[in-house]
């Protein structure tokens, strides 16, 4: 199983919920041959207008650097680090397409 999470990338290893230029999605190393990605949301009391984000991939990143971002999301949706149980990469996307709800 393959989770990711998105947020927006302002600058090198910093992170915002605001929208930005690029945004940063957390996948594992087999998703590495991707060159394009899409992140849906929904709104928990409005699941029937997503914002669909489709966009590509611009930089992998790995090790260290990856595991700062991740950890940086993690500790404000959970408090707390994530779960170093198996191994994360970091994909850093361009958006190049945005729609709101379903067409």
């Amino acid at each position: 199983m393959i989770t990711t999470c998105a947020a927006y990338l302002t600058a090198p290893q910093s992170l915002t919920s605001r929208p930005s230029s690029r945004m940063v999605r957390l996948t594992q190393p087999p998703s590495m041959s991707a060159r394009a990605t899409t992140v849906s949301i929904a709104p928990a009391d409005n699941p029937f207008t997503p914002i669909v984000i489709r966009g590509r991939v611009v930089e992998w990143l790995e090790g260290d650097a990856a595991w700062e971002i991740i950890d940086q999301l993690a500790t404000k949706y959970t408090g707390q680090p994530y779960s170093r149980d198996q191994q994360r990469i970091v994909a850093v996307v361009e958006p190049e397409k945005q729609t709101v709800g379903i067409p």
